[in-house]
């Protein structure tokens, strides 16, 4: 009798299962990266950074989406004569998270260099990210990726919702999102006339009640 049952359930899921992995499988490219964090910026980067590099950098670029989306990599390599650099940068990462975030990368990669675009706005506080976060980062970028860490931080409807909306953060670079990392991990905007949020050009400085004194 539980035999029996235990047939068919698996015979009533094999229909689900099966559309699963034929749409993971049809759109494999934008699969997400492992759930290490809360900020998807971050996990993608860190993911990318644990995946494809493993040397000592002569430059590393670390911040928050002024870093990522708006320090063009090829008058960095100009600059300062090298191939050996990487942009860590990720939404969300401020003044505050900044002190968490880039120990992790300068402590992996030992750069001579480390640049950050800054402004006002990041004086504010961004993404929370916590000790159990850069536990998960420093593991993930030891580890060179791999499926470990997704059975770690296994989260199906997390991965399956994330495919969709990559399928335009990782190729549309007018999307104020755009994760199509270029060969360094920068990725600038090119967001058309018609298409720029004119609000953001309009936001105030934020008050100094409104920043981290201690930053």
């Amino acid at each position: 009798m539980h035999i029996r049952f235990l047939l068919q359930c698996a015979g009533w899921s094999l229909p689900i299962l099966t559309g699963t992995l034929l749409f993971v499988g049809l759109y494999w490219d934008s699969f997400p990266a492992p759930r290490l964090t809360a900020n998807i910026a971050v996990n993608e980067q860190v993911d990318r950074l644990a995946r494809s590099s493993s040397h000592r950098l002569d430059v590393l670029a670390v911040g928050s989406s002024m870093t990522l989306n708006n320090l063009a990599t090829g008058p960095v390599l100009e600059h300062f004569g090298t191939t050996h650099y990487e942009n860590a940068a990720a939404w969300g990462i401020g003044a505050q998270e900044l002190e968490l975030y880039a120990p992790l990368f300068i402590r992996h990669f030992r750069p001579d260099q480390v640049i950050v675009v800054t402004n006002m706005m990041d004086m504010q506080r961004g993404s929370p990210l916590g000790t159990e976060d850069t536990v998960a980062i420093g593991r993930h970028l030891r580890s060179g990726g791999g499926v470990l860490p997704y059975l770690r931080h296994w989260n199906s409807p997390y991965y399956l919702r994330q495919m969709r909306t990559n399928r335009i953060r990782f190729n549309d670079p007018s999307n104020y999102e755009f994760l199509g990392y270029d060969a360094h991990g920068g990725s600038t905007l090119e967001v058309p006339e018609a298409l720029i949020d004119r609000t953001r050009f309009n936001e105030p400085p934020p008050l100094m009640a409104d920043l981290d004194a201690g930053r």
